[in-house]
């Protein structure tokens, strides 16, 4: 019994000064909510991205993705440098409503 009263006391205690502190509180309570916002939009996007990679090719869906450039340095695919879509066989763009 004195065990749970010392817990008592003590929880009366840290939450005494919550008015006092409610600001500091809030911050850190919104700060932690966009941290896990944002942990779980990065774990979904990679997961959808993986699932796009490996198991969700279609026949009428292209995707791209470029490969690092020398020394680590990222190498950028454009119109003119041979990677654009109309250089690559059997890529054609779909004209009419039907596509």
């Amino acid at each position: 019994m004195a065990a749970g009263r010392q817990v008592l006391v003590l929880l009366q205690m840290s939450l005494g000064g919550v008015k006092a502190r409610l600001g500091l509180i809030l911050v850190v309570i919104v700060g932690i909510a966009c941290v896990v916002g944002v942990l779980i939009s990065m774990l979904s996007m990679g997961a959808s991205f993986r699932y796009m990679a490996t198991k969700g090719p279609r026949p009428d869906r292209l995707i791209v993705t470029a490969d690092s450039g020398c020394h680590g340095t990222r190498r950028w695919m454009g119109v003119g440098d041979g990677t654009d879509r109309r250089f690559v066989s059997g890529v054609t763009r779909c004209e009419s409503s039907g596509c």
